[in-house]
């Protein structure tokens, strides 16, 4: 019998996975959600990231949804990026959405995030640029 803090969604990755495994006491088995309270995670790679600020409006385009954009706003903002379980270097991004009631935990998707204006041709020479100092050194 398993008895947890607080109600909501047990998360795990496979029923499979946890039968006929031993566990100790204090071994996470699997995560506790609450719905209402969702947030979206967002993975913006080191060559990608723009500068962006806490509240900034964010639409995410869910796989399981792909005709239809969820508004969000930028929650969080990580200040050191980090490689994650594949291998990719990303900053940590959380988004909370507007309206999450037809949403699941564990969507997974792409999100465009609405930075600052800026000079057309800084944005197109932005990632040449880029490349051309990490060749160099300048």
């Amino acid at each position: 019998e398993i008895r947890a803090a607080a109600s909501g969604i047990a998360v795990f990755s496979s029923r499979s996975e946890l039968e006929g495994q031993p566990v100790q006491t204090g071994d996470m088995i699997m995560k506790i959600a609450n719905p209402e309270q969702s947030e979206v995670l967002l993975r913006i790679p080191v060559r990608s990231l723009i500068p962006v600020k806490t509240g900034d409006d964010v639409t995410i385009y869910f796989n399981a949804r792909p005709f239809g954009g969820y508004d969000a706003s930028l929650k969080t903002i990580g200040y050191e990026a980090s490689p994650d379980a594949d291998g990719l270097l990303t900053y940590k991004m959380t988004a909370t959405l507007s309206d999450n009631e037809d949403t699941r935990i564990g969507w997974q998707g792409t999100a465009k995030i609405k930075g600052h204006w800026t000079v057309l041709l800084e944005g197109l020479l932005r990632r040449p640029v880029l490349m051309l100092r990490q060749f160099t050194g300048l």
